[in-house]
């Protein structure tokens, strides 16, 4: 699925920016990378430290600067469940050159909407003693 670029310079750029150095379009699946990247990077340095237990500490309710978030309301990791919570972006799938697929936004899902509450997703964090 292709991403279509959303408003705001920092996500026109990093669609240009995929474009630059892959020479295709930026997809879902380069936003999930560069997240989890970024994300990791923040919360060790936060943390000052690599150890699992304190970096999964560290990600409840971090949130994602607006140059990584890419988008209109603050991305960021939920406590109860360190599910990543942005805003979801309903649409079709329309058929493109070469197999490619585009999809045309329609609807807007604020993030707690579309993941619904933590304690319906049956997630139970345990952290070892």
């Amino acid at each position: 699925m292709v991403l279509e670029p959303a408003e705001g310079p920092a996500s026109r750029q990093f669609v240009a920016d995929i474009r630059k150095q892959t020479n295709q379009i930026a997809t879902a699946r380069h936003w999930f990378g560069y997240v989890s990247l970024h994300s990791i990077g923040q919360v060790a340095n936060q943390e000052k430290s690599l150890d699992a237990v304190k970096l999964a500490h560290g990600l409840e309710g971090m949130k994602l600067p607006p140059e990584v978030g890419l988008m209109q309301n603050t991305a960021y990791f939920r406590k109860g469940d360190h599910q990543l919570m942005s805003d979801v972006f309903v649409g079709q799938a329309h058929a493109t050159r070469a197999s490619r697929r585009s999809v045309r936004s329609q609807q807007h899902r604020p993030r707690e909407q579309a993941a619904g509450p933590v304690e319906g997703t049956g997630c139970t964090l345990t952290y070892p003693a």
